[in-house]
């Protein structure tokens, strides 16, 4: 090969790999829209791999980190160093039994509050299943009390209809530890179980996810009112529990994740 025939052959190369970029730009920025924009590249290219695109996740990375594509929550938290090495093992019910090997035997369940600029601060109550991480129950209210957790419970066992002995994790919060919410547990004959003091990372799978909520959607603009920000909470969980790729299901959505092990 001569050398103007190799230079040539190089860029005919070049202009090949070039071509592909931008194809699969096309298909990322396709895929990046909407409450997906929260997705980093690892979630970007099984998303992709699902729909049938050819590529690999090193050059989806590649390809959006030079375009300047990137998740909405990038920045907006660190991770400190062997945090978790200062908390002890919480004495809990959860901490005796181990990871659930199915839906509708461990519960987690925990509140926050978002502000709005007109009506105040709103409080948003929700329960999860910690085996699929799917939302299976929440509640917003005016007022910080013992109600709204305990609509989130109702909701939560009029969608799943558990079995008894079914362990409900919280925090050793006042809003738990009610009569209110202790006797609507003991009718349901549910299991109560607590994170000890201090020990947050017992329920950290409700933790995740308002950080999900909160990076993901609810910082992404400024709400005026309680009925705006629970439209869209309303609409998030949907979109969590149906689309949401995990990358602890093994990038599946939790109502995808139940049905396959249904």
């Amino acid at each position: 090969m001569t050398t103007g025939g190799y230079y040539a052959w190089k860029k005919r190369g070049q202009t090949k790999r070039q071509s592909r970029d931008a194809d699969l730009l096309d298909w990322i920025r396709k895929v990046h829209t909407g409450r997906r924009r929260a997705y980093g590249s690892p979630r970007v290219y099984r998303l992709l791999r699902k729909l049938g695109v050819t590529c690999s996740r090193r050059r989806v990375s590649r390809v959006m980190r030079e375009n300047g594509i990137r998740a909405t929550s990038y920045g907006l938290y660190r991770n400190a160093p062997n945090r978790r090495a200062i908390y002890e093992q919480a004495d809990n019910l959860i901490a005796q039994s181990g990871c659930p090997i199915g839906i509708n035997q461990q519960w987690v369940a925990d509140f926050t509050y978002i502000k709005t600029t007109v009506d105040g601060w709103c409080y948003l109550a929700i329960i999860l299943d910690r085996h699929s991480r799917k939302v299976v129950g929440w509640s917003f209210s005016k007022e910080r009390n013992s109600r709204f957790t305990k609509a989130a419970l109702k909701m939560a066992l009029r969608s799943r209809n558990p079995p008894k002995g079914l362990i409900f994790h919280t925090d050793r919060g006042i809003e738990y530890v009610s009569s209110i919410h202790q006797e609507a547990l003991l009718k349901a004959k549910l299991r109560p179980s607590m994170s000890g003091k201090g020990r947050c990372l017992d329920n950290a799978h409700a933790e995740s996810f308002f950080y999900t909520l909160k990076t993901e959607e609810l910082y992404q603009r400024k709400y005026k009112t309680h009925k705006e920000i629970r439209r869209d909470i309303v609409k998030f969980i949907d979109f969590y529990n149906r689309e949401r790729l995990h990358s602890s299901l093994d990038y599946m959505s939790p109502m995808e994740y139940e049905n396959r092990a249904a």
